[in-house]
């Protein structure tokens, strides 16, 4: 196992929403390791807030640095999930931050208090052809997770699934295969590869975005 000293790792946390792309991997090499975890929880809050909060520059830099904490840990975003929705929710919200707060939803325990709200940002984030691509396969993931605690909600996010693919990229189509295969009987999925069939032979007139 590598070891590291209580200093290393609140260096490493400190550094991690300044440095880029090296001190993200090595943070993800460390926290598999299993060595860094305890550094993490009174330093995170100071990420997040930089997150939700901070400059342009600060933002794009504490997602990555968000995105590795929580996919090694997810617990870790437990205590701002909420507050990381109001935020997504709120007009003239940079990119980033939605685009990131909807990836953490994607793996993340979703509390029944917060499904409603996070039911209709995903299903707004699906349908607007504006959003990049990765939004948007985000909130199909997220609507597919939600439909497991409440069924009901599956129909419609089908129905919605198969209306976006006429404007959906190849990274789309992908996923929709995978999200549609979790949330349909093989009847289903036989009219779902028509459909996708379909979309593949398609001259879409709406503009294309990749991720």
């Amino acid at each position: 196992m590598v070891r590291t000293s209580r200093g290393d790792g609140r260096r490493v946390i400190c550094a991690l929403a300044a440095k880029g792309p090296e001190v993200v991997r090595e943070v993800g090499r460390l926290l598999d390791a299993g060595v860094l975890l305890a550094h993490i929880d009174p330093r995170f809050a100071d990420l997040m807030e930089q997150y939700l909060h901070g400059a342009l520059r600060e933002v794009q830099l504490a997602a990555g640095a968000v995105s590795v904490c929580v996919e090694h840990h997810p617990p870790l975003a437990d205590p701002w999930l909420s507050k990381m929705l109001r935020r997504m929710q709120e007009k003239n919200v940079h990119d980033a931050v939605r685009r990131m707060g909807m990836w953490v939803f994607q793996f993340v325990a979703i509390a029944p208090r917060l499904a409603g709200r996070l039911a209709q940002v995903s299903f707004d984030a699906l349908q607007d052809v504006s959003q990049p691509i990765a939004m948007r396969v985000f909130a199909m993931t997220v609507l597919t997770r939600l439909c497991q605690d409440q069924p009901d909600l599956s129909r419609e996010v089908r129905t919605v699934i198969e209306a976006m693919l006429p404007y959906g990229t190849g990274a789309f189509v992908a996923r929709a295969r995978q999200e549609m295969r979790r949330l349909v009987g093989a009847k289903d999925l036989d009219r779902l590869a028509q459909a996708i069939a379909r979309n593949e032979g398609l001259d879409n007139c709406v503009p294309r975005r990749t991720l």
